[in-house]
C-alpha cells in the first residue's frame, strides 16, 4: 500500500517471484474484507503520530487471517545523539519533500505491548536504532 502512484509504478516494474497486490491508497482510510497471507511494513509506522500508529497497527493485524505473518521493520527510540540527529534530519527532509508532519518516533514496542501483540522474532540492527519483527497472528 502506497499513496504515490509513481512509487507503485516503480515497485511494479520489479520482477517478483510471488503475486503482490499493489494498492494506491492511504492506509488510514482503506477498507477491505480481504485477508492477506503476509503484510510487510518497512519504515512505515514512523510516518504517523503514536495514536495513528496504534490504529494502523490494529488495521494491519485485521488484514491477516489466522497464522498470517507481518514483517515489520522501523526505527526505534534511541538516546544516542547521532541517532537523534539522523532522525531529526530525516524527518525534516520528509517534511519538505513529502509534507510528513511527524517529528517524533512512535514507541512501537509499547504499541505492540498495549495491543497484546507478541512478536515471533525480534532483532536489533544499527546499534539498536533499527528493529525488525516477525509477527504471527
Amino acid at each position: 500500500m502506497e499513496t504515490s502512484k509513481k512509487m507503485i509504478g516503480i515497485a511494479q516494474k520489479r520482477t517478483l517471484p510471488m503475486q503482490v497486490n499493489f494498492i494506491c491508497e492511504d492506509i488510514r482510510y482503506y477498507q477491505t474484507e480481504k485477508k492477506y497471507d503476509a503484510v510487510l511494513s518497512f519504515f512505515f509506522l514512523d510516518l504517523f503520530y503514536t495514536t495513528e500508529s496504534k490504529n494502523v497497527t490494529i488495521k494491519l493485524m485485521s488484514f491477516m487471517p489466522k497464522n498470517g505473518l507481518w514483517l515489520l521493520a522501523d526505527f526505534q527510540k534511541s538516546k544516542k545523539l547521532t541517532n537523534k540527529w539522523m532522525l531529526t534530519t530525516m524527518y525534516l527532509f520528509f517534511r519538505i519533500v513529502s509534507k510528513v508532519q511527524v517529528m517524533q518516533l512512535p514507541d512501537i514496542p509499547l504499541i505492540l505491548e498495549e495491543l497484546s501483540i507478541h512478536p515471533y522474532k525480534y532483532k536489533l540492527f544499527s546499534k539498536k536504532f533499527i528493529c525488525s519483527y516477525v509477527i504471527k497472528k
